[in-house]
């Protein structure tokens, strides 16, 4: 590799969940095989304190990120003038700084494509997303992937089959996320955590980690939790996460829902949390409860490698991830009753969690461990 190659990396969010980490993984990869890198965030938040905490080179402006929130005639003119002036900025950046690659993480960053486009450099594109509809926005991304990637990487071969009708020019790598987990191998606060939350031992506890979004399921989950209370009254449940900008009204919604099912007193609802791996370690079962296909759920991976038995949704990459009966359960995404008769036999039998649990956790350092993931990627970045 040569010593003037240099990576732009552009992302769409400040946050530190899934597509987040693991673009900070492919960062440690390209380093560590000598590129320079920069990085582009639209915002502030975890994010940016991590690479200041590691003193890795970054800029914060807005790249005219896509959002449903902007799916409207001024949306749109207000992405376009976004986008616009970003382009013009991180052109004057590939120029200035000899920037050789532009890395988009996520679907919802165009900009990148466009300026590498113009200045005849490569472009990859590490596609996490699973765009079922509206149809026609997954035909216009697609078509400027077409247009403007030399590469593309796909999380799981659920995201290549969903992009598949619309993508065909570049070079397609479908790599599996991977993670460290040695932190979660080393942790155990479940005793300190539970007295913290005054759940006991005897006690099963099953959570659910993700940001609050319209598609994740935080009222779905609290649906099955409800069914489930009524089979056993000795389970607890735990919330972790918070809201995606502007659905923040969600919040509302799962508290409305909580009412309604008077489940209140039942559910633990932490927010937005940094010590996954402490969590992790207090729980007894992870459930993913994802109503759209979740490409590739990082959360999943995470709750594998900590030991935990597994109930998700049967669509997107956790068909890929959680092998039926040996590892968890794959759950129907909107029917309560069938998801909670599916889950209650782990709650009944402690030692079907615990073989699952350790089935998952081998799994999950075989075939998506953080070697494998930078084994493939520097493939990628040497194409």
């Amino acid at each position: 590799m040569s010593d003037k190659s240099k990576i732009l990396f552009l992302h769409s969010s400040g946050d530190l969940y899934g597509a987040s980490r693991i673009m900070l993984y492919s960062i440690e990869i390209v380093i560590a095989a000598d590129y320079e890198v920069k990085v582009i965030l639209p915002a502030e938040g975890n994010f940016s304190e991590e690479l200041t905490r590691r003193k890795i080179p970054f800029e914060i402006f807005n790249l005219g990120i896509i959002r449903r929130k902007y799916f409207s005639i001024k949306g749109l003119f207000n992405r376009y003038s976004r986008m616009r002036a970003a382009a013009k900025r991180i052109a004057h950046i590939c120029r200035s700084e000899g920037v050789t690659h532009i890395y988009s993480n996520t679907t919802g960053v165009l900009v990148g494509g466009y300026v590498a486009r113009k200045l005849q450099i490569k472009h990859i594109w590490h596609v996490h997303e699973i765009l079922s509809h509206p149809r026609w926005l997954a035909k216009i991304i697609g078509f400027w992937i077409n247009l403007t990637a030399t590469a593309v990487v796909y999380v799981s071969q659920a995201v290549a089959r969903a992009w598949q009708p619309f993508v065909q020019k570049p070079q397609a790598f479908q790599v599996y996320n991977g993670l460290n987990y040695q932190q979660l191998l080393d942790t155990d606060q479940r005793v300190k955590l539970r007295k913290e939350w005054g759940i006991s031992e005897e006690q099963v506890l099953i959570g659910m980690i993700a940001r609050v979004h319209y598609w994740k399921g935080q009222t779905y989950f609290l649906e099955i939790a409800a069914k489930l209370k009524e089979k056993h009254p000795n389970v607890q449940f735990l919330m972790v996460g918070d809201a995606y900008p502007g659905y923040e009204y969600l919040y509302e919604e799962i508290a409305q829902k909580k009412q309604k099912l008077k489940i209140e007193s039942s559910v633990t609802d932490l927010g937005f949390r940094t010590d996954i791996p402490d969590i992790l370690s207090a729980l007894d079962i992870f459930v993913l409860p994802s109503i759209l296909p979740d490409p590739l759920p990082t959360t999943v991976l995470e709750a594998m490698g900590s030991g935990r038995a597994v109930a998700a949704t049967n669509h997107g990459g956790a068909t890929e991830m959680v092998i039926v009966g040996e590892t968890g359960v794959l759950i129907p995404f909107d029917d309560a009753e069938e998801a909670a008769n599916l889950i209650s036999p782990l709650i009944m039998d402690d030692t079907k969690r615990s073989v699952f649990g350790k089935s998952a956790q081998n799994r999950v350092l075989k075939h998506f461990s953080l070697e494998s993931y930078a084994q493939h990627m520097k493939r990628v970045f040497e194409f």
